[in-house]
C-alpha cells in the first residue's frame, strides 16, 4: 500500500503526459514567440533549420 503523501505512481498516467507536452509546447511556442518578436528577431527562425536535420537538437 503506498504512502499517502507519495508524489509518484507506478504506472504513468496517459492524460498527465499529454497534459504535460501539450503545456511544454505551449510554453516553449510562447517563450520563442517572446524571444523572437523583443529579444533577437529572427533568432527562432535561424535556430530551428539548425537544429532540425541532425535530429538530434543542439
Amino acid at each position: 500500500m503506498p504512502r499517502s503523501g507519495s508524489w509518484f505512481r507506478r504506472t504513468p498516467s496517459p492524460s498527465l503526459i499529454l497534459g504535460y507536452a501539450a503545456f511544454e509546447g505551449a510554453f516553449l511556442g510562447f517563450l520563442s514567440g517572446v524571444v523572437s518578436t523583443y529579444v533577437a528577431p529572427g533568432l527562432v527562425a535561424q535556430a530551428v533549420p539548425a537544429c532540425s536535420p541532425s535530429s538530434r537538437g543542439c
